[in-house]
């Protein structure tokens, strides 16, 4: 695909085979056309004089031509103009061999350590907007249920199905309001502490509203626990999230982080980390200086979650909904001002995204910078998380989920009644390769499908027998995509080593 920025108007070459991106020479440039039109451009050059005008080129030598057309042929030995068949590369399904193995390979177990929160903000994703989810009645995670769940996952990390020795694993505590039930998090501690071993390495993480962190911060730094505190902004901005009695919950929280970062510098420095969500009160200009003046960290923002919203609460949903693309291109001169804001969100940045996705010279893990980014054939299409992969995350009511954004309809196992963990791979399988067969024609058809990062699970309509992915690009667009990156990098040279070292490299 050749396409063209929109302010330096240079011609970029981009091969999704190689993922690469090369600058064309304006000669290179005109000899790619001429091959597209099947020109014999040998004979053109053998007839050609010494120096010859290209229109809208200039003059050039013909050795100067015979050296692009050199290069033309060193492209197309190289795959360079080879046109992907995603149709038979995009054929991968899951089997229950994969899923074991991957689950022997998580990266991390989250609890739903409480129902129960101290607060009652207005866009909580168990709150009466949404109806994906099962009846929450305030019930804490019975640390038997999570014990049994620990106990099977060491059982597949100290198994041949291991491939990752000695990585450690993330222990996650989210809620509700984890803090509301220290007394499992305590269990959980003294349990590990029985399982460390060279193969059994853990980091704690936790997700808190930061109300109770004057009662448990001396806990917190004792036990080394990770930890994400939820605030939107200032008292304005941060209006959503209040008290069961709707007093605001900000003043609170607030002098608590203070109270936390005064008291424990260097651990706040290394240790905490900021996460927000964009509504209708706030912005991400906002939040973004807000948090890097009070406490000279950048916050992790996110959209208020638009999935599983309950028919009848539509309306009320969409007066708090912001787009954050949306919020971005409303502020004056808002790439000048955020620039390095809009490149810090690495979930949610398309200029990294593109990098990431569409380049070669980004990788992922240690075996890609010793092996390279290899080609696979095969590959499951979409976007969506292997099972288990990345998270597995088990509710109060004992269901295992992909993930804590899911909804509970896509349990992938469950921990009964005796505290048994009930694991399915073949119907694991059975589920996610029914889904990945709904969006398959869409697929082979998307110029993105290869790199995609669209999760099935948040699509609005994955339930129904038509699923539509509104990510799918054609042609046209995925040109136009790679022109508006590409011209971003180019108006802001800097920022790709901003990128390299601040966000992909993190």
């Amino acid at each position: 695909m050749i396409f063209q920025t929109q302010i330096g108007l240079n011609k970029y070459l981009h091969s999704s085979q190689n993922k690469h991106f090369i600058l064309l020479h304006p000669l290179l440039d005109f000899l790619i056309n001429l091959h597209n039109c099947n020109v014999n451009i040998e004979e053109l050059i053998n007839n050609s004089p010494d120096e010859i005008q290209l229109p809208d080129y200039g003059f050039f030598n013909k050795s100067d031509l015979q050296l692009s057309y050199e290069k033309l042929k060193l492209l197309k030995k190289n795959g360079y103009f080879f046109k992907n068949d995603s149709g038979k590369k995009l054929t991968g399904r899951l089997t229950p061999d994969i899923v074991k193995q991957t689950f022997a390979n998580t990266s991390s177990v989250v609890f739903e350590v409480t129902e129960k929160c101290n607060l009652a903000c207005e866009y909580c994703c168990y709150g009466n907007k949404y109806d994906n989810y099962t009846e929450r009645n305030s019930k804490n995670l019975p640390l038997e249920k999570a014990i049994s769940l620990l106990e099977y996952v060491f059982e597949l990390r100290n198994s041949s199905l291991n491939k990752s020795y000695a990585n450690e694993l993330q222990i996650g505590f989210y809620g509700g309001e984890p803090l509301l039930n220290i007394s499992f998090i305590d269990g959980i501690i003294n349990y590990l502490k029985t399982k460390k071993s060279t193969r059994n390495s853990f980091i704690l993480t936790m997700t808190t509203n930061g109300v109770l962190l004057d009662k448990y911060m001396d806990y917190i730094v004792e036990n080394n626990i990770h930890f994400s505190i939820s605030i939107d902004g200032d008292k304005n901005h941060n209006s959503f999230r209040v008290f069961h009695n709707q007093k605001s919950s900000f003043d609170k929280v607030f002098n608590n982080i203070k109270t936390f970062q005064i008291k424990y510098p260097k651990y706040f420095e290394d240790h905490v980390r900021f996460l927000s969500v964009l509504h209708s009160r706030n912005s991400i200009i906002e939040i973004s200086n807000f948090i890097k003046q009070e406490f000279n960290k950048e916050s992790n923002i996110s959209e208020v979650n638009p999935i599983g919203i309950n028919p009848d609460k539509k309306e009320e949903f969409y007066k708090i909904y912001k787009n954050p693309f949306d919020d971005l291109q409303q502020q004056e001169n808002y790439l000048e001002s955020a620039k390095n804001k809009l490149i810090s969100y690495a979930d949610t940045t398309s200029v990294t995204k593109t990098l990431h996705q569409h380049s070669s010279f980004v990788f992922k893990n240690y075996s890609q910078l010793m092996f390279g980014n290899t080609n696979f054939q095969n590959i499951i299409p979409t976007g969506t998380c292997m099972p288990f992969h990345y998270k597995t995350f088990l509710t109060v009511s004992g269901y295992i989920l992909p993930c804590e954004k899911i909804g509970h309809q896509f349990s992938i196992g469950n921990i009964n009644n005796k505290n048994k963990v009930q694991i399915d791979f073949e119907k694991i399988v059975e589920m996610y390769n029914n889904l990945y067969d709904k969006l398959q024609n869409q697929c082979v058809n998307c110029h993105n499908a290869m790199l995609c990062g669209q999760c099935v699970f948040n699509m609005k309509d994955i339930e129904c027998e038509k699923s539509v992915c509104k990510g799918c690009l054609s042609e046209s667009d995925f040109s136009k995509y790679l022109s508006t990156q590409m011209s971003y990098l180019e108006k802001y040279p800097s920022q790709y080593n901003f990128i390299m070292k601040k966000v992909i490299g993190r």
